[in-house]
């Protein structure tokens, strides 16, 4: 007989016992366990899924910020020159919302612009030199400015390129210890002009003296302005540049001021002004938009890495044998030592910066030593032309531009053109105007897209010389 009610079957019955005491509510809590696990795993997977459309819209915005901040350079290359000269600020709106921030600082004879680019919360900057193209209908290898002197060539000189000279012309001329050239060494033609001829942009370098004259600081100074918020005033005389906060905008001295260290600047630039004697020590490395202003004379020694840095003193700049630079060198007096090296971009620019009248000013490129790069003199007040020299000495290499409103003496080789009120030399008893007794102009090695500073004339519009 089968027993139902019990829920326990006979052995020959079909039907089931019922749940044994304590067996009760397994099978629902295997169910909330799996659905628990499928919710976390759908969960995780949903999570993935939104982290990885959130990186790629970032990725997205940081490609579009990259685009913007590289416009936003463009924008400045292209700019009128009242609005793309120094210290200006302007902004560049996009189609696809984004936007860049510019700010163009004076930068010596070139500008540094600097810009951010933004889009939603992306920002990425960059950081360019901007410097001038040359017209290339306006480029002989040979300018002379003074229209009351003919070029006269001799010894082993030769010039490949065309020559613009005054109504004398050019022509061959004999010197004791030199041999007279059979014809005349000038592979090009000969323009004479009876209109003044213009070897520099007298009114922008006379702006750039009066910026630089603003930045150094005078000897009754004795504190920095309340708007230079972010200086370190510094007063020990010595100091580790590797120790500098990224913040700091630059460092005073009241007195002598020695540097060391290793900084690599992005942005705006830095000032390292002292009000005294700077000394560069072996091992130093200053990388970006830097200036180092002496109310004194600097020297720089070998070993020192200085790139796309500015240098500025009232006195004079000596660069040592063996020191091999990427910067610009502003001072009435530069000499540079044999077997030095100054790689392009560099500038040589000899200004009067005290606007004094007995001050003299000199560039001297000593035999072995190579510039790459311009080299500038604009002659103060007051100044004789035997105190206002460019002398490039026989021996030494030059691959750019000469361009002063001074006077030359052009001995050694220049791959590039030369822009002189007048050449000059002395030979006891006697000065010479006018004469080149050795050098050699090549126009034609003149590096394809090379850019001049500004207040060369020539300007072909603005370009990106470097990226920082």
């Amino acid at each position: 007989m089968k027993n139902l009610e019990s829920g326990v079957r006979d052995s020959d019955s079909t039907y089931w016992r019922g749940p044994v005491k304590g067996e009760e509510g397994y099978a629902l809590a295997y169910v909330l366990i799996l659905i628990t696990i499928l919710t976390i795993l759908s969960a995780a997977i949903l999570h993935i899924q939104l982290f990885r459309r959130d990186l790629a819209s970032r990725s997205v915005d940081h490609i579009r910020a990259e685009y913007a901040a590289n416009n936003g350079i463009e924008a400045a290359v292209v700019a009128p020159l009242p609005v793309a000269r120094a210290d200006s600020s302007f902004s560049v709106r996009f189609p696809d919302s984004s936007y860049a921030e510019v700010t163009v600082f004076h930068w010596g004879f070139f500008e540094e612009v600097l810009s951010y680019g933004y889009a939603n919360s992306a920002r990425v900057s960059r950081t360019a030199l901007l410097a001038n193209r040359l017209s290339e209908n306006d480029s002989p290898a040979l300018a002379l400015a003074n229209l009351q002197h003919g070029l006269t060539l001799t010894g082993k000189a030769l010039i490949s390129g065309n020559v613009a000279v005054g109504p004398r012309g050019a022509s061959t001329g004999d010197l004791p210890g030199s041999v007279e050239p059979y014809q005349l060494p000038v592979y090009g033609k000969v323009l004479q002009s009876t209109s003044p001829l213009q070897t520099i942009d007298t009114s922008l370098i006379d702006e750039e003296t009066s910026f630089l004259e603003m930045a150094l600081p005078l000897s009754h100074r004795r504190r920095i302005d309340p708007e230079y918020s972010g200086f370190v005033i510094d007063t020990a005389g010595y100091i580790d540049l590797s120790e500098l906060d990224d913040t700091v905008a630059g460092v005073f001295s009241s007195g002598n001021l020695t540097l060391i260290g290793t900084v690599m600047k992005r942005g705006p630039p830095l000032s390292i002004v002292a009000a005294g004697n700077i000394t560069l020590l072996p091992g130093l490395v200053l990388d970006g938009p830097i200036a180092v202003v002496s109310t004194d004379s600097i020297l720089i020694p070998p070993h020192v890495n200085l790139i796309n840095s500015l240098i500025i003193s009232p006195k004079s700049i000596h660069l040592q044998r063996g020191a091999s630079i990427t910067t610009q060198l502003i001072s009435p007096v530069i000499n540079c030592a044999s077997d030095t090296r100054m790689l392009y971009p560099s500038l040589l620019a000899s200004l009067n910066l005290s606007d004094s009248s007995g001050i003299k000013q000199l560039i001297r490129i000593q035999s072995g030593a190579s510039i790459s790069g311009s080299v500038i003199m604009r002659v103060g007040r007051g100044i004789p032309f035997t105190d206002a020299v460019i002398n490039v000495e026989r021996g030494c290499e030059v691959t750019g531009a000469i361009c002063t409103d001074g006077y030359l003496t052009m001995d050694g080789s220049v791959d590039g053109f030369v822009r002189t009120f007048d050449l000059y030399f002395y030979k006891s008893p006697t000065t010479y105007l006018g004469w080149m007794r050795g050098g050699v102009i090549d126009r034609n090695k003149l590096p394809v897209g090379f850019l001049i500073p500004f207040g060369v004339t020539g300007n072909g519009g603005m370009e990106v010389l470097s990226w920082l």
